[in-house]
């Protein structure tokens, strides 16, 4: 069940057929942002299946290739079960949101005259940090949807979560394949960032199937 509190902030109740009780709250973010997919598998992440998320990776812009793979929580995965649009593989368009654990912000300007500035300014990418194994190179058994964003700020702005009254930052950050939006808290950040900034943060991705 999906709780709307306004300005993009919701939460998803997930209840289980036992009684209908609460068993997990999982915050959401309804941003601007859209990326092309090709959705690979999915997998449930807790035993009563009522959570779980996709793999799958970026298309480039013009989907002629594909970006590296990810993968990113849907807090309605239960609903998916049966929908044959999602069953994957199959490419569609997604909605990527990161809640921020580690967040920075460069606004130092590089002259782009030099070749090592213009291939530092054009760095963005979305690296998952829980999905392969460092020794096989296979997937492991127990993703997370854990990713570290590199990229530059396309918007900034400052949020007030209706139904707390909690203020948190919003940004709109240009990534390999698309844009992804981004939501921290407002110790993350002591002022928005300028536009064109350099982002580094880690992540947890959630993903909304468009």
């Amino acid at each position: 069940m999906r709780l709307n509190m306004g300005g993009g902030v919701a939460c998803w109740a997930q209840a289980n057929n036992e009684g209908g009780a609460i068993d997990n709250f999982i915050p959401a973010f309804t941003g601007k942002t859209q990326v092309l997919m090709r959705l690979e598998w999915r997998k449930a992440l807790t035993s009563n299946g009522l959570s779980g998320g996709f793999c799958g990776s970026l298309v480039a812009s013009d989907a002629s290739a594909s970006i590296n793979r990810i993968f990113f929580e849907a807090p309605n995965f239960a609903e998916y079960e049966h929908a044959p649009e999602t069953k994957a593989p199959h490419v569609a368009q997604v909605q990527l949101t990161g809640f921020v654990d580690e967040l920075v912000v460069s606004d130092h300007v590089y002259d782009t005259s030099t070749l090592f500035a213009q291939a530092l300014m054009n760095v963005h990418t979305l690296v998952p940090m829980k999905l392969y194994d460092p020794h096989t190179g296979g997937f492991v058994d127990d993703p997370a949807p854990q990713v570290h964003v590199t990229g530059s700020v396309i918007s900034a702005q400052r949020m007030t979560n209706p139904s707390t009254y909690a203020q948190f930052w919003w940004l709109v950050v240009r990534i390999a394949g698309g844009a992804i939006d981004i939501v921290a808290d407002l110790h993350a950040l002591k002022a928005a960032p300028a536009v064109g900034a350099r982002i580094d943060c880690r992540c947890w991705l959630t993903g909304r199937i468009l």
